[in-house]
């Protein structure tokens, strides 16, 4: 497991993890993981609930713009 945090955030790889896995190892490859506690926090404890939120929801959460960038297209590269 070493070296390969971006592996696991891409692809089906991050779809065969356990979900709450599957969101620290997301948000760790996209160097995101200081929002985990928050997100958490407000009930996002997998992978689909962050597809599910709009960009209003994580400004809300304390995102910055570039970070909201980076998160999107980290979602967009899930089951691809």
């Amino acid at each position: 497991m070493s070296g390969q945090p971006a592996a696991l955030a891409s692809g089906s790889n991050i779809l065969q993890r356990s979900t709450s896995s599957a969101l620290h190892a997301l948000l760790v490859a996209n160097k995101l993981e200081q929002h985990e506690a928050a997100l958490k926090t407000e009930g996002y404890v997998d992978v689909a609930d962050l597809q599910d939120a709009d960009d209003e929801e994580f400004i809300d959460l304390g995102f910055k713009k570039p970070e909201l960038r980076r998160l999107k297209r980290a979602l967009a590269s899930v089951g691809e």
